[in-house]
């Protein structure tokens, strides 16, 4: 099978496949949104800001730099430039934010 979605407005930082057979593939983007789809489906199931922010400093989340999804618990994590790690439950709800100490 061979699909194409042209949704998100950025460079694609990682897709990733859901286990399990619930047909679920989670994609981000470098401006910081996160997209789940149905491989049935030509269009997202959810859209969730996981980053926040185009900029650095206060107020500013900087851009989607890396997404880690678990295996089997529907959870990811989405680290921004600005180095803070935000957590997410799959259904859109931010479970954790991790940020880097100050010296």
């Amino acid at each position: 099978m061979v699909r194409v979605w042209r949704k998100h407005a950025q460079w694609i930082t990682n897709v990733h496949m859901q286990r399990g057979g619930l047909r679920e593939l989670i994609s981000g983007c470098r401006d910081g949104e996160v997209k789940l789809w149905d491989l049935r489906w030509e269009d997202e199931i959810r859209t969730i800001k996981a980053v926040e922010g185009t900029g650095y400093g206060p107020g500013g989340g900087g851009l989607m730099r890396g997404l880690s999804v678990h295996e089997h618990a529907p959870v990811f994590a989405a680290g921004s430039s600005s180095h803070t790690i935000n957590l997410f439950h799959t259904s859109g709800q931010r479970l954790s934010v991790l940020e880097p100490t100050k010296p």
